[in-house]
């Protein structure tokens, strides 16, 4: 134990000592000691913050652990590791500004690409997409520089941001890497995915087909049919997409299946499956307008003119502001 009289670097070296043993709960006693010390200077104070944090951020105690550390540096401590780690606190948080402006000036001291990866995923939690874009492409340049695993994780993210800016031939090349490193099939299906939206349907169809389908649950193993059926759809072959999406159906059903069926039977003129499928996915999701209006079209198709127009009425009530339903009704 360690008397209040013991002498300030005395209770330096212990609390150095005990960190080092890994004990931390003694050592966040001694810090907590050295800072209760009479006519400490600010730069000593500050050293006594930073170990404090470290003890309490190795028990858990994050906030505490934060608030050390930013006391720190209020009192002038300039060091990168601290403020690294008080931004990963902050990210944590969700306290996306707060945190860059910490990564920033821990980048400037130690420049390291996992800085410029959490400042890219802070970006993100903002949703400045593009900013987050630029800084882990400069995060990704040197492929020596990130943990593989690390490395795989954000190419994938990548891939999601180029995606969300209609930019899928980056977003495919993203996926490529990815899979480069290590294949797992839920990426597999993403570059399909934008394989298909790049309009390479053949890559795409080779790479779904590619994929283990036993390495995957039931409803993942339905999303591989709804990307294949997606590609046979666009090749204008009505009856294998509808046999692939029916297969999904089966392995996970739901309404917007539901949907898509009855769109392609209407489309290949078997009114009868068209309603029936349509039917499901109203009754599924009643709330959905655009299934009502599915079905509404198709009553009408079908010369049920009664149920179609209630379906287009039932529609306007919902959807007020949707001008083509009042067409169908007949108004101008």
């Amino acid at each position: 134990a360690f008397g209040c009289g013991q002498p300030t670097g005395v209770l330096v070296r212990a609390a150095e000592s005990l960190a080092m043993a890994g004990e931390w709960v003694q050592a966040t006693e001694v810090n907590l000691q050295l800072l209760d010390s009479a006519n400490v200077a600010d730069s000593d104070r500050a050293q006594t913050l930073k170990r404090l944090g470290y003890a309490q951020a190795a028990q858990g105690e994050m906030q505490k652990a934060a608030d050390s550390w930013a006391a720190a540096l209020l009192l002038g401590l300039e060091d990168g590791d601290v403020r690294l780690n008080l931004a990963l606190v902050l990210y944590e948080q969700g306290l996306w500004t707060e945190a860059i402006e910490h990564l920033r000036r821990s980048f400037e001291q130690r420049p390291a690409a996992m800085t410029l990866v959490y400042t890219g995923r802070c970006y993100m939690g903002l949703g400045k997409l593009g900013v987050a874009i630029h800084y882990l492409e400069e995060a990704t340049a040197d492929p020596d520089e990130l943990d593989p695993e690390v490395r795989k994780a954000v190419m994938d993210e990548l891939s999601f941001l180029y995606a969300g800016q209609s930019d899928y031939e980056r977003a495919v090349r993203a996926c490529e890497q990815s899979l480069a490193m290590t294949y797992d099939p839920i990426t597999a299906l993403r570059l399909g995915r934008m394989q298909f939206s790049a309009g390479r349907l053949e890559e795409a169809w080779g790479t779904l087909k590619a994929i283990p389908m036993d390495l995957l649950r039931p409803v993942e193993r339905a999303e591989v049919l709804d990307e294949l059926s997606r590609i046979r759809a666009e090749e204008k072959d009505l009856v294998s997409a509808v046999e692939l999406l029916s297969d999904a159906h089966l392995l996970s059903p739901s309404a917007d299946r539901d949907y898509r069926l009855g769109l392609f039977y209407r489309e290949m003129g078997e009114v009868d499956k068209a309603t029936h499928s349509l039917e499901s996915a109203v009754e599924s999701a009643p709330d959905e307008t655009r299934y009502r209006l599915a079905l509404a079209y198709t009553y009408e198709h079908a010369g049920r003119f009664d149920e179609a127009a209630r379906l287009f009425a039932e529609a306007v009530d919902r959807e007020p502001d949707y001008i083509s339903i009042y067409k169908q009704l007949g108004y101008n």
